[in-house]
């Protein structure tokens, strides 16, 4: 019996299967954290459209003053009469 010219050895077959099952390793490894991370921001969407929806309690307003930017002046501190206008006092 001969063997094809074409033929690999037995130790190439191997070492080529070895080779991609820690590829495919890595690669199941790597799906799992990207799946992971699409689940958290599936989370974030989530619980922001609830709150932007009023779910949370009372209305996307409390939402946009949380995240809204108060207007800061570099010359002066604010006086306790601004401070209560942003807390809502």
């Amino acid at each position: 019996m001969q063997i094809p010219k074409g033929a690999r050895s037995l130790s190439a077959v191997l070492n080529e299967y070895v080779l991609l099952k820690e590829q495919q390793i890595e690669f199941n490894s790597e799906r799992s954290r990207v799946q992971a991370l699409f689940k958290g921001l599936q989370e974030i969407v989530t619980v922001y459209q609830s709150v932007s929806n009023g779910v949370l309690g009372g209305g996307g307003d409390q939402f946009n003053a949380i995240a809204s930017p108060v207007p800061y002046s570099s010359s002066a501190s604010p006086s306790s009469q601004q401070i209560g206008k942003t807390r809502g006092l």
